[in-house]
C-alpha cells in the first residue's frame, strides 16, 4: 500500500486489487473464532434438544411396531401367512442388493464426523 498526501494534509492510503482479498479474510477472521465456542448453556440445551429427539424417535419406532403387529393379527391366518411369506422374499432380496458392512460402517462414520 502506498502512502500519500492529500490537499488538506491528511495521509491517504492507495489499496491495491491485490490486497483487497487479503483484507476480507483479515476481517473476517474475528468471525470465525467467536462462532466457534458456544457457551456452557448453548451447548447444555443443543444436548438436551438432542436427547428428546431420541426419545421422540424410539417412541415413534416402538408405536410403529406396534401398529404393524396389530395389523398383522387382524388378518386371516392364510393372509397372514402370505405376509410371512412376502415378508421373507423382501428380507432375502434386500440383504443381496446390500452394499458391503465396512462399506456401510464407513458411511455412517463419515456422517457422524461431518455431520
Amino acid at each position: 500500500m502506498a502512502k500519500q498526501k492529500s490537499k488538506s494534509g491528511i495521509k491517504v492510503r492507495n489499496i491495491k486489487l491485490r490486497n483487497i482479498p487479503v483484507l476480507l479474510l483479515l476481517l473476517m477472521l474475528p468471525a470465525c473464532f467467536s462462532t466457534q465456542h458456544q457457551s456452557r448453556k448453548v451447548r447444555q440445551a443443543v444436548r438436551n434438544a438432542e436427547k428428546v429427539e431420541e426419545r421422540q424417535k424410539k417412541a415413534y419406532e416402538k408405536a410403529r411396531k406396534k401398529e404393524i403387529k396389530r395389523r398383522f393379527n387382524m388378518q386371516a391366518p392364510e393372509v397372514q401367512e402370505r405376509m410371512k411369506e412376502s415378508r421373507k422374499k423382501a428380507r432375502e432380496f434386500n440383504r443381496q442388493n446390500r452394499e458391503p458392512f465396512f462399506k456401510r460402517l464407513l458411511k455412517k462414520l463419515k456422517f457422524k464426523r461431518h455431520g
